[in-house]
């Protein structure tokens, strides 16, 4: 029987970047499921995917981890292609790309509607940007604002 490649899903990076939020590793499932606002059953899938995809591996005590080298080279250099950013219709959000430090004070403005990844509590108008993974007010900042940690992409450098 012949079984379908695993292929990473743009929530897969989500969660990971999620978990290096928390540490690099979940302490269970219901705390990856109160943080990422997933099913247990999709959180599932997603380390499988990930331990699929070299991203993350089982430490020495047995729990799930993830390698911080190998996410950082997959965030540096395949995510762009992967996950191809697409801009939508104007909305309300947080500002991205170059509207955002530390570009935002490097590149001169122009009237053009910047981008900006949509979410409620956005104080900017731009063109949405397609996030990484569209999961409400589960997504990865709300994530690392319940846990008082700074931004995941600190983590991995």
């Amino acid at each position: 029987m012949n079984k379908a490649p695993l292929t990473l899903k743009p929530q897969d990076l989500f969660v990971l970047l999620a978990m290096l939020a928390h540490g690099g590793r979940p302490r269970n499932y219901l705390a990856l499921m109160m943080s990422t606002g997933l099913a247990p059953s999709v959180l599932h899938g997603v380390i499988k995917r990930a331990k699929a995809a070299g991203l993350m591996t089982v430490d020495h005590e047995g729990y799930n981890a993830v390698l911080k080298p190998q996410l950082k080279e997959f965030v540096l250099f395949g995510a762009r292609y992967a996950f191809p950013a697409q801009l939508g219709a104007m909305t309300r959000g947080v500002p991205t790309s170059y509207a955002a430090a530390p570009l935002k004070s490097l590149i001169a403005p122009s009237a053009d509607a910047v981008p900006v990844w949509p979410h409620m509590r956005g104080e900017v108008r731009g063109l949405a940007l397609t996030q990484v993974s569209q999961m409400g007010q589960g997504d990865l900042f709300l994530a690392c604002d319940k846990t008082n940690h700074p931004d995941p992409f600190e983590v991995i450098y």
